[in-house]
């Protein structure tokens, strides 16, 4: 029987290149594991429907190159495959407006086929906005009741949310209001109208400036006056 030995060295050769080829590609790169929750006043809560997490590594001896992965936030957690060397990576959550709400940057050196994990975060991504209000009718004291007013309703533009605007209604009576899980970031035209009760705005005022909102804080607005 003719054997074609040549033919056989050259598949040897060929899948002992494929193996090395294989190898190589392996213990060329490495993992870094990260994981995240949200959480609100140190409790974890749920992803949003839409936000997602977005990791941008960053090798120290190529920094112009840069290696973009996205998460769905509601998945805890990713594998970024990166090659050998030291890299940061900036860490962002992302909202449904594709807004970055939160980001930290983290330094890791990948190994040859090392999984490095990377403490998990936990990100503080809701906080709140407080204010009192008082009403005046010819330079004197008055309530709400006597002016026919039922509702304060607090409004204030998301910079950067392609016109997003929080929204809260108060009972006037109160005197006092503070919203619940406002998104953090910058907040500009912000406004305060007083409703009666089939919410036709009786007199509204604006709150000059810009103001931000981070993680688990409150940010005072201060005392805001109605005058009729």
């Amino acid at each position: 029987m003719r054997r074609d030995v040549g033919l056989v060295n050259v598949l040897l050769v060929s899948a002992a290149a494929t193996l090395v080829a294989a190898c190589g590609s392996s213990a060329s790169h490495g993992t870094v594991h990260i994981a995240w929750s949200l959480v609100q006043s140190g409790t974890v809560t749920p992803c949003p429907d839409g936000f997602s997490m977005r990791a941008t590594s960053v090798e120290s001896a190529t920094p112009t190159d840069a290696m973009i992965n996205g998460f769905t936030c509601s998945e805890g957690a990713g594998n970024l495959r990166l090659s050998l060397g030291s890299w940061r990576t900036t860490l962002e959550l992302i909202d449904d407006r594709n807004v970055s709400l939160w980001s930290t940057s983290f330094t890791s050196e990948v190994s040859s086929d090392v999984v490095t994990n990377v403490d998990a975060f936990r990100i503080a991504f809701l906080g709140s906005l407080s204010m009192t209000w008082t009403l005046t009718a010819a330079g004197s004291p008055t309530t709400c009741a006597a002016q026919g007013v039922t509702t304060l309703r607090f409004s204030a533009n998301r910079v950067g949310a392609s016109g997003e605007t929080d929204m809260t209604d108060f009972q006037c009576s109160a005197m006092e209001g503070k919203t619940g899980g406002t998104l953090v970031g910058s907040y500009d035209q912000i406004g305060l109208q007083l409703l009666d009760s089939s919410f036709h705005t009786i007199k509204s005022v604006s709150v000059p400036g810009a103001f931000t909102v981070t993680g688990d804080q409150n940010v005072d607005l201060g005392s805001i006056v109605f005058a009729f």
